[in-house]
């Protein structure tokens, strides 16, 4: 399911299975989700429900485990409404999605890449930056060489690349954006004013996916940092001292802000306090590459856990998450979506996914 932006804003947008994503200059309202080339507007809601202001799903249509298709909203099965808005693919088929519009003027976006020599000051930096950004504001760090990256896709050598998108006004932006851009200079700096739909394309995830489909093997695991102080910086120096032949750190979808100001209890989404979802990732093609690539990502994760503070982003997940990760990426909120499991799927048939099991009977 792609995201629809429109013209006029009259009335709510309506984004169904059938539409797919319209890309014309003249476009000047969209939806509020964050830049991301590989998730629609469906898996934002369904799963990332931070990146949604919390009024923005008007009402959607969904298809439950025995076949019915229920109308949810505000005001129709408040309890399924509550739950899809980051409860994951666990209670049916999205078919339908109705949201607001907002309107959107031109935005700074683009990406600052320096040698991998700079990754100290820049985490520096970043660290105490990061604590007074504007809500305008959102920081994506990628360090790595393996010529995947989704802001550096065709780049082999080890660099760090700073990719920034401001929403807001542009005099406000540039200001706000002068501390980052001067405090250190980066090898390129390809910053400046273009259209939300420009910056929503600036990641390329097509060599990623040929990588994978062409025999290629990666190992990946996620976590949350609460913040970048020394001792996180640290890890993350000392882990680039011996890594694998291709790596890559990201550092990024930093919570602050208005999302922060959301009481995790509003939806199902809970995690709601400042930090950044992190992954590690290493690839290989050569079978002897395989164990040093594993244990190296899974070394630099348990050194990271200390930092965590517990938490752990839900769209980050993969497919062989344990329950307790489950668990803990809901937190507060994972009995209420199990109470909302049982009834609207008591087998467990959606269970493909981020599971919140339903209780045994």
């Amino acid at each position: 399911m792609g995201y629809r932006t429109a013209r006029r804003c009259e009335r709510p947008a309506r984004d169904e299975s059938a539409l797919v994503r319209q890309e014309s200059s003249g476009h000047s309202r969209s939806t509020k989700i964050i830049k991301c080339c590989c998730a629609a507007i469906s898996g934002f809601i369904s799963s990332a429900g931070a990146n949604f202001r919390r009024k923005d799903l008007l009402s959607a249509e969904i298809v439950d485990a025995e076949g019915r298709v229920l109308r949810v909203s505000p005001d129709e099965r408040e309890d399924l409404f509550w739950a899809i808005r980051g409860g994951g693919g666990n209670f049916g088929i999205a078919t339908s999605l109705e949201y607001r519009l907002h309107p959107v003027g031109q935005i700074l976006g683009g990406a600052l890449r320096y040698p991998i020599s700079a990754t100290r000051d820049v985490l520096s930096f970043l660290d105490d930056y990061m604590m007074t950004v504007a809500d305008e504001l959102d920081v994506a760090v990628d360090i790595g060489n393996v010529g995947m990256m989704l802001a550096a896709p065709v780049v082999k050598e080890a660099i760090v690349t700073v990719t920034v998108s401001y929403c807001g006004d542009l005099e406000k932006g540039e200001t706000a954006l002068k501390p980052l851009r001067s405090f250190r200079r980066p090898l390129a700096d390809t910053i400046r004013a273009t259209s939300y739909l420009e910056i929503q394309a600036l990641d390329d995830i097509q060599p990623l996916a040929e990588f994978g489909s062409t025999g290629g093997s990666r190992a990946l695991e996620t976590t949350f940092i609460e913040r970048l102080g020394p001792e996180v910086i640290d890890t993350v120096v000392n882990s680039l001292e011996e890594p694998p032949p291709f790596f890559w750190i990201a550092v990024e979808h930093y919570m602050q802000g208005a999302v922060c100001r959301v009481e995790p209890a509003r939806t199902a989404f809970a995690l709601r306090r400042p930090g950044y979802s992190s992954r590690s990732f290493a690839a290989w093609r050569e079978s002897g590459q395989a164990d040093l690539s594993l244990a190296w990502v899974k070394r630099f994760v348990a050194a990271l856990e200390p930092f965590t503070g517990g938490a752990i982003y839900v769209s980050y997940l993969t497919s062989g998450t344990a329950d307790a990760d489950v668990r803990a990426a809901y937190g507060p909120n994972y009995e209420r979506l199990v109470t909302i499991k049982n009834r609207y799927d008591p087998t467990n048939f959606f269970s493909s996914n981020r599971n919140v099991r339903p209780e045994q009977r």
